[in-house]
């Protein structure tokens, strides 16, 4: 009789996180809590499985940092009322189409999470929608000095 067994790993998307910037990608992308298992399988059947670690990770090219299993929990818990993918993306595409002619300031940081806060209704992570948009003026700022330099 032959007995067919082995291990396998599997990445598992969990929690949406928002949209932060990949360094990697070189852009804005939706990240996620991941989790890496180990599967113990049986005649191609998972029979055990284990999780071997955790991380924040893009969305795209799965690029992020590793994470304890507490954070992981704390994140879990704490995102869990937290904007879907396409409401995060009409966030951002707004904080774009308005940061663009603005001078990187923190008055137009401020200005504009008003308007984020009035438009969309957000509740709580405030501190993540700031930083977003300070990495927006940031990211554009950088375009805005790079166009300059090549014309």
């Amino acid at each position: 009789m032959i007995l067919l067994c082995g291990l396998r790993r599997k990445k598992i998307r969990g929690r949406y996180l928002g949209i932060r910037y990949c360094r990697r990608c070189g852009r804005f992308q939706h990240f996620y809590l991941m989790r890496f298992n180990k599967q113990l399988t049986l005649f191609f059947v998972p029979v055990f499985w284990w999780t071997e670690m955790t991380w924040v990770g893009c969305g795209i090219c799965n690029q992020g940092f590793q994470i304890d299993q507490k954070e992981a929990k704390r994140l879990d818990e704490c995102y869990v009322s937290f904007p879907n993918e396409e409401k995060g993306r009409r966030i951002y595409e707004f904080c774009v189409d308005h940061a663009w002619n603005q001078e990187n300031c923190p008055k137009n940081w401020d200005r504009l999470f008003e308007q984020v806060k009035e438009r969309f209704a957000l509740n709580g992570f405030d501190d993540d929608f700031k930083k977003l948009i300070r990495n927006i003026f940031a990211v554009q700022e950088a375009a805005r000095c790079q166009s300059k330099i090549v014309d």
